[in-house]
C-alpha cells in the first residue's frame, strides 16, 4: 500500500541549472547541420565523378572513408540506416547511385552503390535454407495480411458515436 503524504507542484528549472544542457543541445544541432551540409557537398562531388577517397581525404580529419565491399542485409558493424538505404538504392547498372544518409547518432554518411550481386543460396545448409524459406513465407504472409486489412479499412463504413468516446470521471 502506498500513501501520499504531500505533493510538490512542478515548476520550471532556473536557467543556471539547465544552461549546460541547452548549450550541449545547440552545439549538437549545429554539428548535425554542418555534417549534413558537408555530406551533401561531398555527395554532389562524387555524383560528378570525383574519386570518393580523394573527396573524403580533402574534407578534413573528421571524415573517414570506408573501402567498397559487398554487404548482406544483416551485416554486422554497418549501421541499420545505411544498410536500409543500400538495399533500397536503384540498381547501378546505368551508373552509380550516390546519396546521403542520416544516422541515428547524428552522423551523416555518403552512400555510393557501384554494383549489386544476387544472393547465392547454394552455399546454405538444408537447415538454414528451410529457416530462410520460413522467414520469407512469414514476411509474405504478413504483407498479404496487411494489404487485406488496408483493403477492409478502405471498404468499411464506420460511424463513431462520440458520446461513447467521452470519458467519465468515475
Amino acid at each position: 500500500m502506498v500513501r501520499v503524504k504531500g505533493h510538490v507542484p512542478s515548476e520550471p528549472k532556473s536557467l543556471d541549472d539547465v544552461r549546460s544542457q541547452i548549450v550541449a543541445i545547440i552545439k549538437q544541432q549545429r554539428a548535425t547541420e554542418a555534417a549534413s551540409k558537408l555530406a551533401i557537398s561531398m555527395s554532389e562531388a562524387v555524383k560528378k565523378g570525383a574519386d570518393p577517397a580523394t573527396v573524403a581525404k580533402g574534407n578534413g580529419g573528421g571524415v573517414s572513408y570506408v573501402k567498397p565491399a559487398f554487404v548482406g542485409r544483416s551485416q554486422a558493424g554497418v549501421p541499420a540506416q545505411l544498410l536500409s538505404a543500400a538495399f533500397q538504392a536503384p540498381d547501378p547498372n546505368a551508373g552509380r547511385s550516390v546519396e546521403t544518409v542520416a544516422l541515428d547518432n547524428g552522423n551523416q554518411a555518403v552512400l555510393l552503390v557501384t554494383a549489386m550481386k544476387p544472393g547465392d543460396a547454394s552455399g546454405l545448409k538444408d537447415q538454414d535454407r528451410e529457416k530462410e524459406l520460413r522467414s520469407l513465407s512469414r514476411e509474405d504472409g504478413n504483407a498479404e495480411f496487411g494489404a487485406y486489412l488496408a483493403y477492409l479499412r478502405q471498404q468499411a463504413k464506420i460511424k463513431i458515436n462520440a458520446k461513447n468516446m467521452e470519458q467519465s470521471d468515475q
